[in-house]
């Protein structure tokens, strides 16, 4: 396993001649997209990618990337650190290409002459962040301003004034009955 930063670029069709696989542990320094998105900015990526060719010789990229990453839970507020993991299989073919012959278990990508890893790697960390990060129920601490117990308890209820109003007017109108 290779550590420090990813090569900015990369030629796939060299890679996937010697059908070459790339095992790094990138630091999230290294991703800034990525590392803006999470609570705590400190920690490492492990990521493997292989490179072939099928048999239609079209280029394979397969990606596997596991991460631990602490974000904010939409629940309680507090830290929440979770496990991140993605696989891919991306199908690179030239901008223009016939995209025909490729197998639906691929994902499509243009390729120009070189791929940038490290764009690649954020955009799948990004799409493998939760919706709405939360610690497991049994887990989270909802605090008591969030409650809804605690809200009914604390606050009168606002047509109270107008139940009261009611109830005189209609005591005024049976007096006068």
């Amino acid at each position: 396993m290779l550590n420090g930063p990813l090569p900015p670029q990369v030629d796939p069709r060299k890679l996937a001649e010697r059908q070459a696989v790339l095992d790094y542990c990138v630091a999230f320094a290294d991703l800034p997209r990525f590392a803006s998105a999470l609570l705590e900015q400190e920690g490492r990526v492990r990521m493997q990618l292989s490179f072939a060719r099928d048999e239609g010789k079209t280029l394979i990229l397969r990606s596997l990337l596991s991460t631990q990453a602490v974000l904010r839970c939409q629940r309680c507020l507090e830290p929440v650190t979770l496990d991140l993991q993605s696989q891919c299989s991306y199908a690179l073919l030239p901008a223009g290409a016939d995209r025909s012959g490729v197998s639906a278990q691929h994902e499509l990508l243009e390729l120009g002459e070189s791929l940038a890893l490290a764009e690649l790697i954020e955009d799948e960390l990004l799409l493998a962040l939760p919706l709405v990060p939360a610690h497991k129920t049994h887990h989270c601490q909802i605090p008591a301003w969030n409650s809804q117990e605690a809200a009914r308890e604390s606050k009168p209820n606002p047509f109270s004034v107008l139940a009261q109003l009611r109830q005189d007017n209609s005591a005024e109108t049976d007096i006068t009955n």
